[in-house]
């Protein structure tokens, strides 16, 4: 994946947790559900950060719904993936994906969805 930007930004907090934000502007809607909407896992000993306040970019077009973005576990480190515009589905609602805590060290991608 080609990035256009990258900001690494300490989080708050303790010790030397860190979030990197990734994020690809002008790059085109993507579809909603590829394969950053898809469930992964993450061996994790914290919880993963708040999530990154982001103001929408305008939208491409009437049919689109914004995506707020998250955070993926890769490389022993949280990373921040920015929110994007997809296109919308007739007569569905876009139900985000969340974080779920499910062991000691297990956090679980809930991924998001369509629903009528």
């Amino acid at each position: 994946m080609k990035l256009t930007m990258l900001m690494i930004v300490l989080a708050l907090g303790c010790g030397p947790r860190r979030v990197v934000v990734v994020q690809e502007p002008g790059a085109p809607p993507p579809a909603a559900n590829q394969d950053d909407e898809a469930e992964e896992q993450a061996d994790a000993e914290n919880e993963p950060p708040a999530d990154v306040v982001e103001t929408p970019p305008p939208s491409p077009g009437p049919t689109y719904v914004w995506i707020v973005g998250r955070h993926r576990w890769i490389g022993g480190r949280w990373v921040w993936y920015g929110g994007r515009w997809v296109v919308a589905r007739p007569g569905h609602v876009w139900v985000g994906g969340h974080w779920e805590h499910r062991g000691r060290r297990v956090h679980v991608w809930v991924p998001g969805h369509w629903r009528r």
